[in-house]
């Protein structure tokens, strides 16, 4: 489930100082809450339509913006509380929208992806020194691969953080067994929030603004650009 166009925040109205230990910015999102957050104001451009769910950005991130009627939805079609939400104002020229929330996601399930199956990118960039032992230059490498389970993919991921080894994830694949409509990723690199084939349907119905639907198998790179698969759903 993408998001909307990342021009849409012009600018953030602090309500307290950053270093403020209630600040929504300084706690992290995988933490449940047991107390109301100060956050910002978020002030929007305004030529652009405020859609139904958009990034946070900036010291809020990686949060999420929703509306109320999605905020409605997401809450009717899980019996466990995957995403807390707490009311935000929107400044829209001299004007102050109610009625949208912003995310604390709680509950992650990077063990539902089947890694047997997904594919990965690992990308390494190796130092060059010259004969002095001064860093000079680095060399690139790329391989794509699969891991057995989460375990391989954490130790290869953190193994590799200090080596100039990333891992992206190119093409995942939940596993078959996995029920829950709504799927948040913690450690495996998939941004946005997954979503079920029937609750994407439940979506679609009460037209919901600025959201689109990638099919999670198809990577970035096919989706994406003037010949992108996109254009085959999306105008």
């Amino acid at each position: 489930m993408t998001v909307a166009p990342l021009d849409l925040i012009k600018d953030y109205s602090e309500k307290c100082h950053i270093n403020d230990p209630h600040f929504l910015g300084n706690h992290d999102n995988r933490s449940l809450l047991s107390f109301e957050p100060k956050i910002s104001d978020i002030i929007l451009n305004n030529r652009i339509k405020v859609p139904d769910l958009f990034s946070a950005g900036g010291m809020l991130s990686p949060r999420k913006i929703v509306s109320t009627r999605l905020k409605k939805i997401l809450e009717n079609c899980s019996e466990k509380v995957s995403i807390q939400f707490y009311p935000i104002s929107l400044i829209k020229g001299k004007k102050i929208i109610q009625g949208h929330w912003i995310t604390n996601f709680v509950s992650f399930k990077d063990e539902s992806l089947d890694f047997e199956k997904s594919t990965f990118i690992v990308n390494t960039d190796t130092p060059v020194k010259n004969k002095y032992g001064v860093y000079i230059d680095s060399v690139s490498s790329s391989e794509r691969r699969r891991f057995k389970n989460l375990s391989e993919f954490l130790q290869i991921k953190n193994e590799g953080w200090e080596k100039g080894t990333t891992v992206f994830t190119e093409r995942p694949f939940i596993k078959e067994s996995e029920n829950d409509p709504i799927l948040l990723f913690d450690e495996v690199p998939i941004l946005g929030i997954i979503v079920s084939e029937e609750l994407k349907k439940e979506m679609e119905k009460h037209g919901l603004e600025g959201i689109e639907f990638k099919p999670l198998e198809i990577p970035d790179e096919e989706w994406y650009g003037p010949n992108g698969l996109r254009k085959q759903f999306y105008k």
